[in-house]
């Protein structure tokens, strides 16, 4: 009935051992599969965060080159105002007048093509900056858009990195926990496997141990009416000849070819599972008188007890 009622338990214990090994075997793949999405994740995060760092240098470029034509321009128009100052000055009034008109119509004429050409080329500065302007202001816009870019992605590679490395880790505190339950139900099984076993070495043990029963004739013979009284010395009585002498008088009348068909031979009357754990070979009875007592001996260093009758009547124990 005992077997029976373990087998299902047994088998539960086992399908929940498989069943979680199942499971701790798919969240390690699945770690490791997200694991790698981590690690590529993390290749393209330094690849996005190169880029932000080149948008950052190229818009940084662009917006030096126009402080510097700004500066250009600047330095263009004041040298335009310093020259229409100093023309204004020296020329303007009636002694401008008289300085036309008392100069050579060559004189007035290079005067003439000296103030075109240096307007021309404040006017020619001024021309070439706003156009560099206009390129410049498209670079650092478009600079600016891939830096903007740069840092989207790099937030969303770094928002979906954190969030496989908090999956990552949960799921590897359910496969520790996996882990431990299925140790704990591998110790379950071993520590099962171990009782059943002692349980059974007992049970051999006992059966191993178990004698037959004294004849009626040598329990008279060996009583004398005072059962239980021991003559050896103390309780338990330690082995000595007259000790061995009264027990197989009691267990088979001091007979050593005792063979009465019950399973229990010679003067100890050893079952054949005894006789042969204590290594002799054949039958009990047909051995000769020291084997048995050599058996004898062996087997009582265990104590009385393989005799429990003739032990108690004896005073043995």
């Amino acid at each position: 009935g005992a077997l029976l009622a373990g087998a299902p338990a047994a088998a539960s214990a086992a399908q929940s051992q498989v069943d979680l090994q199942s499971q701790a075997s798919e969240l390690s793949l699945s770690i490791a599969t997200q694991s790698n999405q981590i690690h590529q994740l993390a290749v393209q995060e330094s690849s996005a965060s190169a880029a932000l760092s080149q948008a950052q240098l190229r818009l940084y470029i662009a917006q030096r080159r126009v402080s510097s034509d700004q500066i250009q321009l600047d330095n263009s128009k004041r040298l335009l105002g310093e020259i229409a100052l100093d023309e204004f000055t020296h020329d303007s009034g009636a002694q401008s007048l008289l300085a036309i008109l008392s100069s050579t119509q060559g004189e007035l004429v290079a005067r003439i093509e000296y103030e075109r050409v240096m307007g021309l080329d404040v006017n020619t500065a001024i021309f070439v900056y706003h156009r560099a302007q206009i390129q410049e202001n498209q670079e650092i816009s478009a600079a600016l858009a891939a830096r903007n870019a740069a840092v989207v992605a790099q937030g969303e590679l770094q928002a979906s990195q954190s969030s496989l490395q908090s999956v990552v880790l949960k799921e590897t505190t359910s496969l520790a926990s996996i882990n431990g339950q299925v140790a704990a139900l591998v110790q379950q099984q071993l520590a099962a496997r171990l009782a059943a076993q002692r349980a059974a070495a007992a049970a051999q043990a006992a059966a191993i141990s178990s004698q037959g029963a004294p004849s009626s004739a040598g329990i008279r013979l060996v009583s004398g009416g005072q059962a239980g009284v021991s003559n050896w010395g103390g309780t338990p009585a330690p082995p000595s000849p007259a000790a061995f002498a009264a027990l197989r008088q009691c267990e088979s009348s001091d007979n050593y070819q005792d063979n009465t068909g019950n399973g229990y031979y010679g003067a100890y009357q050893f079952s054949l599972s005894t006789w042969h754990g204590l290594g002799f070979g054949g039958l009990p009875s047909n051995a000769p008188p020291s084997e048995q007592d050599l058996a004898a001996q062996i087997e009582q260093r265990g104590g009385w007890y393989a005799w429990p009758e003739c032990a108690l009547v004896l005073g043995l124990i």
